[in-house]
């Protein structure tokens, strides 16, 4: 991303003018190429630009950067569902207000349980708490 093929017929043909026209453009004191540089890209050699190079990056780590920000929403929501599902079943406040608890329960239902997380889940989450010492039904 953010670099051209390193071809000159490709590049003429791409912004659509004769490449002879585009080999005298390349052969000029300031080409249109001027800044670029030849890179190494995943074994094919292509032209690059500092600046493109460095808001590739960047965008990159902003893209990633809400990625995380919206998974962090997404456990959050998902805590507060399971905490509101297990007081709705009686489970003792103690458990689940205890957010170590409700994290370590988040897992169970992710490689056991691919149903809807009904009371029924739920249960079975408790009895897995139970047994693994994290609390008690």
């Amino acid at each position: 991303m953010g670099t051209f093929p390193a071809d000159d017929v490709l590049l003429a043909w791409l912004i659509r003018i004769d490449l002879a026209v585009w080999q005298d453009l390349r052969r000029a004191a300031i080409s249109p190429l001027n800044g670029w540089y030849m890179d190494d890209c995943e074994g094919e050699v292509r032209w690059a630009h500092p600046v493109v190079q460095e808001m590739l990056i960047e965008t990159q780590s902003r893209a990633e950067s809400r990625r995380l920000s919206n998974e962090e929403r997404a456990v959050q929501r998902q805590i507060k569902w399971r905490r509101a599902a297990l007081a709705e079943i009686g489970v003792d406040t103690a458990i689940h207000t205890n957010r170590l608890v409700v994290e370590a329960m988040d897992e169970w239902p992710e490689v056991n349980w691919k149903k809807r997380r009904n009371t029924l889940a739920h249960s079975r989450l408790l009895k897995w708490a139970f047994l693994d010492g994290l609390g008690r039904p």
